[in-house]
């Protein structure tokens, strides 16, 4: 993936200034009733995240990109916790 000819100049902690190359994100938190709409949703975002990058790779808590697949039982009294079910990051 080209990022293209932008780039911004970011001074890093350690006083250097590091040039960097623009980076398109993508957010996203849905819910869904039906199983199988949050499946085919966490299905699509598997096939691409291995072309997504981690941020700043090897630094203390680098930030890791990541999808995440939750069943949540809001139906509960009093409702129960969400419980990861599957889960991909970035390498």
């Amino acid at each position: 993936m080209d990022p293209g000819p932008f780039t911004c100049r970011h001074t890093h902690a350690r006083r250097e200034e590091v040039t960097l190359p623009m980076l398109y994100r993508v957010r996203i938190d849905l819910a869904f009733l039906d199983p199988d709409q949050a499946q085919a949703l966490y299905d699509q975002a598997a096939e691409v995240i291995g072309h997504a990058l981690t941020i700043k790779p090897g630094e203390p808590n680098e930030p890791k990109g990541f999808i995440s697949l939750q069943h949540c039982r809001r139906d509960e009294i009093p409702p129960g916790p969400c419980t990861e079910t599957s889960r991909q990051e970035t390498a």
